[in-house]
């Protein structure tokens, strides 16, 4: 709530005050095929996601930045639904042409996420690395649900216009969220009952329906800010703007509705308060980030580290579970001392960036979408 009110502060100065303010000419600005912020959000999100992995596993970590085991937010909450959103904005760029992107594509780009994932399931099995069951089930992982995303988003582009995903996105969370009271479905996730394959990963399983639904939240408004970005209007800094304010404003407003009827937020379940929340959050993000870009526009000197860790986000989320693997396995996380916690983390920073430095001078690119 304290950075919403923050957005509409900086918003309420630049549009009162816009013309004292030095800025880049809209053409050059909305001409980038990446725009900064959009770059800067899913890159600051990764590097928040991979730091937190880690950390989390060293006493000196605050317990209540850990993820939640079932109802409330977190920090660590925010990485796995901003992925997922971050994801969803840049994908959007292949439902606007009218006509679903290649079936063939949607399975490629799965299989490379099915392929990490049971890659991490194995690794895990077979070092007997710590986990937490009720997170995604025995053998479900994040890797996989972002592996049936790109299938699931690709089969429901086929029936749904993209101009209609944020309202189709709506009504799939408030479905399911009908069928998690009402069914009742939340019990049957909650139990703890695990006799066969689909009841051992039905957290996994079950979420999809609301990670499908962020995504295609988040396409929706992908394609909000590709459509003003190509807009024929004078200003559209200030119209890209107004459309963000806009849909942070009536985000936290659903969001704290919700709250207010009794319904709390769970990134077990992925339901409908927790969609809005991570939408809300994503939009807050994006909007200061946004505003940032109008105060303090430098395109010539974007941040390198931003721009690396972008453009390999899946490679660098790959390393980073390996690297908290790795370190479990050669030290007692819990024991370590704050200093020494703190080293560790450094060097494993520093690895994980130098490698997306050293990736991007190569020209090697492996995204996250």
């Amino acid at each position: 709530m304290a950075l919403c009110l923050t957005a509409l502060l900086f918003s309420s100065t630049i549009l009162l005050f816009g013309s004292s303010i030095p800025r880049i000419s809209q053409p050059e600005y909305f001409s980038q095929i990446r725009l900064p912020f959009i770059t800067n959000f899913r890159a600051s999100i990764m590097i928040l996601t991979m730091l937190c992995i880690l950390g989390v596993d060293f006493a000196s970590f605050p317990r209540s930045w850990a993820k939640t085991e079932t109802w409330g937010t977190s920090v660590m909450d925010v990485g796995v639904g901003c992925i997922i959103f971050s994801s969803g904005l840049v994908s959007s760029v292949q439902f606007r042409t009218g006509s679903s992107p290649p079936f063939k594509a949607s399975v490629r780009s799965s299989l490379s996420m099915l392929i990490m994932g049971l890659l991490r399931m194995a690794m895990v099995k077979f070092f007997g690395y710590q986990e937490h069951v009720s997170e995604y089930g025995i053998h479900w992982n994040f890797f996989m649900t972002l592996a049936v995303l790109p299938i699931l988003s690709n089969l429901l582009s086929r029936l749904v216009a993209i101009r209609k995903f944020i309202s189709v996105s709506l009504l799939i969370s408030f479905l399911y969220e009908i069928a998690l009271k009402f069914v009742p479905l939340e019990p049957f996730i909650l139990d703890g009952i695990r006799t066969n394959l689909f009841t051992m990963n039905k957290e996994g399983i079950f979420s999809l329906f609301g990670c499908l639904s962020l995504f295609m939240l988040s396409c929706g408004v992908g394609t909000i800010i590709q459509n003003t970005k190509e807009a024929k209007v004078k200003n559209r800094f200030k119209l890209l703007l107004l459309k963000l304010l806009g849909l942070l404003i009536v985000n936290w407003i659903i969001y704290f509705g919700v709250k207010r009827i009794g319904l709390v937020p769970s990134r077990r379940l992925m339901n409908f308060p927790f969609i809005l929340w991570t939408s809300a959050v994503s939009l807050t993000h994006i909007t200061l980030l946004f505003i940032m870009d109008m105060c303090f526009p430098n395109v010539q000197n974007q941040s390198v580290l931003m721009t690396s860790v972008n453009d390999n986000q899946l490679l660098i989320f790959l390393l980073a579970n390996l690297g908290t693997g790795l370190v479990n396995m050669l030290f007692q996380t819990l024991l370590v001392s704050r200093p020494v916690s703190f080293a560790i983390i450094t060097c494993y920073s520093l690895v994980l960036c130098l490698t997306a430095f050293w990736l991007k001078k190569l020209s090697l690119r492996f995204r996250l979408k």
